[in-house]
């Protein structure tokens, strides 16, 4: 499962993120903008927004599923994450990854669902 935590910059998606890192122990810090960094090194001049750059999202599909599948844990994802589509195919990659989208705004109600919540 993937948490995506996303908002407006400054919404406190980052403090989400570590309360529910504290709440849930199994989880990992997942950093999507990891992935955009590679590629804005990789394909330099491409895009000025490494989300618009077709291999983001594949790239971040993939890397979820493989630390999913070695941590055996939920990952927590704070990221902006602005455009619909891209959201909308990130949550139903292949429908290989569980994914709960939240916004940093609702996350205080979301928080005590997803902590307490069996599988």
């Amino acid at each position: 499962m993937i948490i995506w935590v996303n908002g407006p910059f400054g919404a406190g998606k980052s403090s989400v993120a570590a309360e529910l890192l504290h709440r849930i122990p199994e989880a990992t810090l997942f950093d999507p903008e990891e992935v955009g960094f590679m590629l804005r090194n990789l394909l330099p001049g491409r895009e000025p927004d490494f989300q618009d750059l077709p291999p983001w999202r594949p790239l971040v599909a993939a890397t979820a599923i493989e630390l999913i599948s070695y941590t055996g844990g939920p990952l927590i994802a704070p990221m902006s994450l602005l455009r619909e589509d891209y959201a909308n195919w990130l949550t139903n990659t292949a429908h290989i990854i569980d994914t709960s989208h939240i916004t940093a705004r609702e996350a205080a109600d979301q928080i005590a669902t997803l902590t307490t919540s069996g599988p």
